[in-house]
Parts: C-alpha cells; sequence; structure tokens
C-alpha cells in the first residue's frame, strides 16, 4: 500500500527534480557563450566620426574575429584593428599586400585603376597622397569620413597582426540595424 504524500511535499520535490535536470543545459550555454564572446564574435562600441555616413559613433557593431583564421582582408571589408595599445580603429580596407594605392584630385587609385566607392557621400573629399606599396602582411585601410580619419595616411599600413575582426553588424541603435 501506498503512504500518503501531501501534496505540497509532492511538488516541492518535483520542483527540486526539474531544477536539477536543467542545470547541466544552462552551464552548457554559459560555457558556449563565454567561448563565442572569446574567440568568434566581439562587440565595438564606435567612437568617433571617421566611418560616417555608414557607421557612427557610439553604434554599437559586431566584430568577427574567427573570419581571419582562415582567410585574408580584402578591399571594401570593414575591419577593426588595435592601433595604439589604448586604441582600436574600425576602418575600411582599401588595398591589400602586393598593391600600391594613391590619392589624386580626390580620388583613389589602386594599382593604377580608379576604384568605385558608393559608400562615401557625395561631399566626401580624399586629400592627395603619393603612391604607397602596401608590404606583405599588410593593409591600407582609410576611413569613410576621409577629411575626419587618422587611418593609413597617418599611421601606415595595418599588419595582419594587429587585426582584430571583421565588422559584420550595426545591432544599435536597433533602428539603424545592418549588415556591413
Amino acid at each position: 500500500m501506498r503512504s500518503f504524500i501531501p501534496r505540497s511535499e509532492h511538488l516541492k520535490h518535483k520542483r527540486k527534480k526539474r531544477r536539477r535536470e536543467w542545470w547541466p543545459y544552462f552551464f552548457a550555454a554559459m560555457v558556449i557563450a563565454i567561448l563565442v564572446r572569446l574567440y568568434a564574435l566581439e562587440p565595438y562600441d564606435v567612437s568617433g566620426d571617421s566611418m560616417q555616413k555608414n557607421i557612427n559613433s557610439s553604434d554599437l557593431v559586431m566584430i568577427n574575429k574567427f573570419i581571419y583564421h582562415f582567410t585574408k582582408p580584402t578591399p571594401n571589408e570593414v575591419i577593426v584593428f588595435q592601433a595604439t595599445k589604448e586604441s582600436k580603429y574600425i576602418k575600411r580596407v582599401i588595398a591589400v599586400a602586393g598593391q600600391t594605392v594613391e590619392a589624386e584630385n580626390n580620388k583613389i587609385l589602386v594599382d593604377g585603376d580608379l576604384i568605385e566607392e558608393p559608400y562615401l557621400n557625395s561631399s566626401s573629399r580624399t586629400t592627395d597622397f603619393n603612391l604607397v606599396e602596401v608590404p606583405a602582411g599588410h593593409v591600407f585601410v582609410l576611413g569613410d569620413n576621409r577629411m575626419e580619419s587618422r587611418d593609413s595616411r597617418h599611421i601606415g599600413t595595418v599588419s595582419l597582426d594587429q587585426i582584430i575582426g571583421r565588422a559584420e553588424l550595426i545591432y544599435w541603435p536597433l533602428g539603424e540595424m545592418k549588415f556591413l
């Protein structure tokens, strides 16, 4: 014969059992979240106007840190890199290793050919600079808002070792969410 167990005791026992059942899932989710944050994705808070019209100051951008373990940056990709010990920059790749880049009459020439830059404001200006050959293991970067940007014209080419990752998504503000 079964003994009588009050309903409250029975429910307490059931809740304890349920807690024990979901605990491993919670722990696994936390471990996965930490690993993703450390090795795959990183949020970046944009500071400054160097990438305006496309990326504004205070936008939050998600960086893909994993991509460049398998491939190298290509022209037009937006990257985040460690410019100094204290600061990270977000810029657009204009030229890669082995290419030459120069600016003449407000136009960018890569390997002597004019490049299309649909991401620039119509009022954007690029000051002339002399021919630069991008060394192996480096990229040449420029901000989209050229007159407000501290980029390869000032700091030189960027080593692949300095690159943190590729900017993939503006996720804040929500009204301006978009893939880059």
